[in-house]
C-alpha cells in the first residue's frame, strides 16, 4: 500500500473524520461555531481576515508554483486532485443546501467578518482547496519542517472559516478531509496517467499558474481588504521562488531551439 511507512497519511484523515463524527453524533455544531467565532475578540479582525485569504484558490495556486521544474509529480497530482476536489465540492453544496451561520444565527450570537454568506455553507470550499495543495506535498515529501508549516497553514485557514462566520465546523472538517482525500486519489491517478509528467504538459499548466499568480497579485478581489498586503507578498514571494524551476523547465525548450539554429 503507498505511503505505509508515512504515518500523517492516516492520522490527518483519521483526526478530521473522528472530530466531525464526534461533533456531529453530539450535534455540538452550532455549540463549538459559537465559541470559536468569539476568538477575534480577544485577536482582532485583521489577523483573521489574513489567515482566511490562505484558503483562497488563488492562493493555492500560487503556494503550488514554486514546484514546476523541481516537482513534476507533485505539481500533476495537485492538478488531479484539484479537478477531484472541485467536482465534489461543487456537487456537494447545491445538493446540500446548508445555509450559513450569519442565516441562521441572531446577530447578538454571531461576529462576521468581511462578506456574510448566506448559503451553501457545506462543504468549506476555502478549506477543501488548501488541503488538497498541502495533503499532495505532505504525501509525496518527507514529513519535514515545510510540510508542518504547511498543514499548520491549511488548519489555521480552515479554523478561520468559523471564525470568520461563514462556515459551521462540520463545514470545514468536511472540507479538510475532502481536500485531502483528493490529494490521496489524486497521487494514486497521477501515477496511473504519466503523460501529466511530460513536459509539454507541465509547460502548459506552468502558464496557467503563473498567469493566476500574476493576477492574484495585481487584480484578484478576496473580499478581505485588511489582507491585501499578505495577498500581494504570497503573490511575489511565489513568482520570485518559482524562477529558477520555471527557467528550468522552458530553458530546455529555449536554448534547445537555440542551438539548432
Amino acid at each position: 500500500m503507498p505511503y505505509s511507512r508515512n504515518r500523517v497519511v492516516w492520522v490527518v484523515p483519521v483526526t478530521l473524520y473522528l472530530s466531525l463524527l464526534f461533533i456531529a453524533s453530539l450535534n455540538l455544531n452550532s455549540a463549538f461555531f459559537v465559541e470559536i467565532n468569539q476568538i477575534s475578540r480577544y485577536t482582532g479582525d485583521p489577523l483573521w481576515s489574513n489567515i482566511t485569504i490562505i484558503g483562497d484558490a488563488l492562493i493555492a495556486i500560487a503556494i503550488a508554483l514554486p514546484l514546476f521544474g523541481r516537482r513534476p509529480d507533485i505539481i500533476w497530482a495537485i492538478i488531479i486532485a484539484s479537478i477531484l476536489a472541485i467536482l465534489i465540492v461543487h456537487c456537494l453544496k447545491p445538493l446540500a443546501q446548508i445555509a450559513r451561520p450569519p442565516a441562521v444565527l441572531p446577530e447578538h450570537l454571531i461576529h462576521v467578518i468581511g462578506p456574510a454568506h448566506m448559503k451553501n455553507a457545506f462543504p468549506s470550499g476555502h478549506t477543501a482547496a488548501i488541503f488538497t495543495v498541502v495533503g499532495a506535498y505532505c504525501l509525496l515529501t518527507h514529513w519535514s519542517w515545510t510540510s508542518r508549516i504547511l498543514l499548520s497553514m491549511a488548519i489555521a485557514a480552515g479554523l478561520s472559516r468559523i471564525v470568520v462566520g461563514v462556515h459551521w465546523p462540520v463545514d470545514v472538517l468536511t472540507g479538510a478531509l475532502t481536500g485531502w482525500l483528493c490529494a490521496f486519489f489524486g497521487i494514486m491517478l497521477a501515477r496511473q496517467w504519466h503523460w501529466g509528467l511530460s513536459e509539454r504538459v507541465q509547460r502548459s499548466f506552468a502558464i496557467i499558474f503563473t498567469i493566476a499568480t500574476i493576477y492574484l497579485v495585481l487584480f484578484h478581489n478576496t473580499k478581505y481588504p485588511d489582507a491585501i498586503i499578505l495577498q500581494q507578498t504570497i503573490g511575489i514571494a511565489a513568482l520570485i521562488v518559482a524562477t529558477p524551476g520555471l527557467l528550468r523547465l522552458f530553458g530546455k525548450q529555449v536554448f534547445g531551439k537555440a542551438q539548432t539554429q
